[in-house]
């Protein structure tokens, strides 16, 4: 019977990292560092890298049996995703597997039968969550010692456990050199990884264990992956004992699981769509600003926004506009339209609701989905909206260039939602207002803001030409910057 223990950390962390031990291991013992100490050495990660969890798998593995031989490969391989995909608490965040010995080829193993479900929502979830796979000195292709092992003492040894009536187990029995099943699932394993975006690590023993030699050679530790395997100074029940923080084995580890965290909304947009979306975006440069997000956000202190809920007809200033849509943002079910000229800064000002560095309100970055309908993004809004309703995912989604009828959809499809919020940017200046909708209207910049910009945007433009330019413009961002960029530099 499997078991799955959450060791350290808290499970709503972005990371789960999940040992499993290999043939006649445990979920504790075999993963203590090799020290007098004998800790469970995974919890460093937890102390060394922020937002992450550690789980471990226990299940039965004996190298030999009295009586039944009990179940193989992939019966405990199917086992052990059941319990996977049973422990809610697993159900969000990116997730990194890290085996020893058996426990990698149970690791490929569960991968398998989990893609092979494309019918079943959680296990295709999973799969997709997947990120990193660390392999620990596993036999890929078999092992020498399951058939007779490496030296005479050792067949000896084997022969002895004959006399007493023990026989290999049934996931002993399958180790065997060269095994055809072990070459099958090492060839699935490769082509299925090949497209996906999941990072390895690949740890070879070079030390032999007395009398028995060395358990796994580096042809069958080598998976044939599109990453070079790393030889330890180990031997095959070492390599997952790191004496210490500073221990080669631990900071491979370390390193491997640190890297390349999921933000929460693209792990989320795998598990639910695996590889196949695209021009979703989270917190970025969405108005394709020369500096990036690092670049400030330049305040206008003119009237710039008008909201179709206020009496007030002169409009706000920047600060006090952008707080008014970030106060509307946190409200379940709000539905919001921006709308204005081309060019008078409507993403850059999207953009800006989620700046900390503006006084106010703070909106959470990790909320918000944002894609341009001119980029054909995949799902659809609709679809996205629908999904993200359904799962109760705090969200703010963003639909830049969104027609008005597409509009009227998604505020629809959130209307009743307690989590979703819809925002949607457009040139449309027409009167007509759509229903259960708030629209803000952004008028021209300033022309102080435009000659800001100017400044900080190309700083070997001189003031008089950047004043021209700014008059010339008519407050209209784009093209300030279209003109300010013929200027030649002296």
């Amino acid at each position: 019977m499997a078991d799955l223990q959450l060791m350290s950390g808290d499970y709503l962390a972005k990371k789960h990292v999940v040992f499993i031990h290999g043939l006649g291991g445990n979920p504790e013992t075999t993963w203590q560092s090799n020290n007098s100490e004998k800790v469970f050495w995974p919890v460093w990660l937890n102390e060394d890298i922020e937002d992450c969890c550690i789980w471990t798998i226990g299940y039965e593995a004996p190298m030999f049996v009295s009586l039944d031989a009990g179940m193989g490969i992939q019966d405990k391989a199917q086992n052990i995703l059941e319990l996977l995909l049973a422990e809610q608490r697993l159900s969000k965040g990116e997730i990194i597997l890290v085996g020893h010995s058996l426990g990698g080829l149970i690791i490929k193993q569960l991968l398998r039968l989990a893609s092979d479900q494309v019918g079943r929502e959680d296990a295709v979830g999973l799969v997709n969550r997947v990120t990193g796979v660390a392999f620990m000195g596993t036999p890929h292709t078999g092992a020498d010692l399951a058939q007779k092992g490496n030296t005479l003492l050792g067949r000896v040894l084997l022969r002895v456990f004959t006399l007493l009536l023990l026989k290999p187990s049934a996931v002993t029995a399958s180790l065997g050199r060269n095994d055809a099943t072990l070459r099958d699932l090492n060839t699935w394993y490769r082509e299925w990884c090949f497209d996906k975006k999941i990072r390895h690590l690949v740890l070879i023993e070079s030390k032999s264990i007395p009398i028995f030699g060395r358990i796994v050679k580096p042809d069958s530790s080598d998976p044939g992956l599109q990453v070079r395997p790393t030889s330890i100074e180990a031997n095959h029940i070492n390599i997952s004992k790191p004496s210490s923080k500073q221990d080669q084995i631990y900071t491979l580890v370390k390193s491997f699981v640190e890297k390349q965290s999921l933000s929460k909304q693209a792990c989320w947009l795998r598990s639910n769509f695996g590889k196949d979306h695209s021009s979703w975006k989270e917190y970025g440069n969405w108005a394709n600003c020369p500096k990036g997000i690092e670049e400030e956000y330049i305040l206008d202190q003119a009237m710039r926004l008008h909201s179709s809920s206020s009496k007030n007809s002169e409009g706000l200033a920047t600060v006090e506009a952008l707080n008014l849509v970030k106060d509307r943002l946190l409200k379940a079910g709000t539905s919001i339209r921006l709308v204005g000229l081309s060019g008078v800064g409507k993403t850059r000002f999207v953009q800006a609701l989620f700046d900390e560095r503006i006084e106010g309100i703070v909106l959470d970055k990790e909320t918000v989905f944002y894609s341009d309908i001119s980029l054909s993004p995949s799902p659809s809004p609709q679809v996205l909206v629908e999904r993200l309703v359904r799962d109760k995912m705090q969200s703010i989604i963003i639909v830049d260039n969104c027609a008005p009828d597409l509009h009227r959809e998604l505020t629809n499809l959130c209307k009743d939602s307690s989590t979703t919020k819809i925002l949607t940017v457009e040139y449309d200046v027409r009167e007509d207002q759509p229903e259960q909708t708030e629209v803000f209207s952004l008028e021209p910049s300033s022309r102080e803001l435009i000659e800001a910009m100017i400044s900080l945007r190309f700083p070997y433009v001189s003031k008089q030409t950047s004043m021209k330019i700014a008059e010339f413009s008519g407050g209209n961002a784009r093209v300030a910057n279209a003109l300010a960029s013929t200027v030649g530099k002296k």
